[in-house]
């Protein structure tokens, strides 16, 4: 799906922001990495409702996120303000989208 800037006349899509730090990265990095995704997500006029966060030793094969994480991340969308999309602060791979699709029924980058 493609990423667009919503005009003025437009409601701001909700989304959920899913923050990992990995075993392997400094705090510095990660503070960084977040503080520049929100930034992004913010310049294309997207409402941050929520951020998960999650520090792991490595990914997870299936959701790249544990599975505890992906079920609090299931009901989290479904909160008052409910996310029409999800952003992963890494690159996760095709399978790891759709589980994570599946499990949330919502857009996944």
């Amino acid at each position: 799906m493609k990423m667009t800037h919503p005009s003025e006349s437009e409601v701001r899509p909700a989304t959920i922001l899913i923050d990992v730090q990995l075993q392997k990265t400094s705090a510095e990095e990660h503070d960084a990495s977040l503080q520049e995704l929100r930034q992004l997500i913010e310049t294309l006029g997207w409402e941050i409702v929520g951020t998960l966060t999650q520090k792991l030793q490595s990914p997870t094969a299936a959701s790249f996120i544990g599975p505890g994480k992906l079920e609090e991340l299931s009901e989290l969308v479904k909160a008052p303000r409910k996310a029409a999309s999800l952003v992963f602060d890494h690159e996760l791979t095709p399978t790891q989208v759709r589980n994570i699709r599946e499990a949330t029924g919502v857009d996944v980058y």
